[in-house]
């Protein structure tokens, strides 16, 4: 799940992002970015000079880029709970909003009560009189053109609203029964999304540094059969430098389809599903997988590279599903 925060100045939206960071999430700000920046760029860290190097960055390399950064973070994080902070601007909510399970909070307060925040935390960058706050929200809120900073705009859109009005304690409570409205909105996943999910999470355990595939076998009912991951038999040495020996590996190694069903406990397989990870079954697990009564095949649809490299394997597969009157899902 990945929670965006946009809103007013000195609205709480740290209070809220605090809480989530407490629950496990990782936590990104598009401030923290444009200041990763502006340090590598000898650039003075004021709100002013911040602003304009995120409104250049925006014109010069696009109105999405910044979020393309910090999308790029979480997935190469492989994090599954993430909260961005501070955003400004419809495109990155664009590029944010391609990302699974992501919702949008927006946070707001009365501007008194927030220029009462700004004066309280006294930061040096920060305006001191109200005609300097409200100038400065003025810009923050889109009064620039449509790559400067368009708060109001980004308000319009959000998933969820968050109005911050009260006491610290009060933000704790309501922070709370947010959190639990966000959780009641997230989709559930379909049958074969779910087993998707399992078929990836098991091919973890494989220890092939090339290629890491997982298989679940799941009955009518929908329960698991058994789940295998590509590997080497029973006893068998598995070490790095035979891994690294592609002709005895291959001679070696044990498909995940085939560990799936020898690790059975089932007499039969009539009418069962089997899902894979990242890839439908190769020809030759597919012909076994048949023979022992599987039905249905479910996997990710291959990518460029899988196509490239497997293209064949899965042309085959594709051919003999028509043949033998087998139903094939990819996702």
């Amino acid at each position: 799940m990945i929670i965006g925060l946009t809103g007013t100045l000195a609205s709480g939206k740290g209070a809220l992002a605090q809480f989530l960071k407490e629950k496990g999430f990782a936590y990104f700000s598009f401030g923290d970015e444009i200041r990763e920046i502006a340090k590598q760029n000898g650039i003075e860290l004021t709100r002013k000079n911040l602003q304009d190097l995120g409104n250049k960055l925006r014109k010069e390399l696009g109105g999405g880029a910044i979020a393309e950064r910090i999308c790029g973070k979480i997935k190469t994080g492989g994090y599954e709970n993430a909260v961005v902070d501070s955003i400004r601007s419809p495109y990155e909510i664009e590029v944010l909003r391609k990302m699974s399970d992501f919702f949008l909070v927006g946070v707001d307060a009365p501007w008194m009560i927030r220029f009462e925040r700004i004066k309280n935390r006294n930061r040096e960058s920060d305006p001191k009189t109200p005609e300097e706050f409200l100038a400065i929200e003025k810009r923050d809120m889109g009064e620039e053109d449509e790559m400067g900073q368009q708060v109001a705009k980004c308000m319009r859109l959000v998933d969820l609203r968050f109005n911050n009005d009260g006491s610290l304690e009060d933000t704790k409570k309501k922070v709370e029964i947010l959190y639990g409205d966000i959780l009641s909105k997230i989709r559930r996943p379909s049958w074969d999304e779910y087993y998707i999910g399992l078929a990836k999470l098991v091919s973890n355990r494989s220890k092939d540094p090339s290629t890491k595939t997982g298989a679940v076998i799941v009955r009518p009912d929908k329960s698991v059969c058994s789940t295998g991951f590509n590997g080497f038999p029973k006893r068998m040495p598995d070490s790095k430098e035979i891994y690294a020996n592609r002709e005895e590996k291959y001679s070696k190694i044990i498909h995940c389809e085939m560990n799936a069903l020898l690790f059975s406990r089932d007499d039969s397989h009539q009418e069962y599903t089997l899902y894979t990870w990242p890839f439908l079954s190769c020809d030759r697990c597919f012909v076994h997988m048949v023979q022992a009564g599987i039905t249905r095949f479910v996997a990710p649809k291959a990518t460029p590279e899988i196509l490239e490299r497997w293209g064949a394997s899965l042309d085959k597969v594709r051919q003999y599903a028509k043949e033998c009157g087998v139903e094939l899902v990819e996702i």
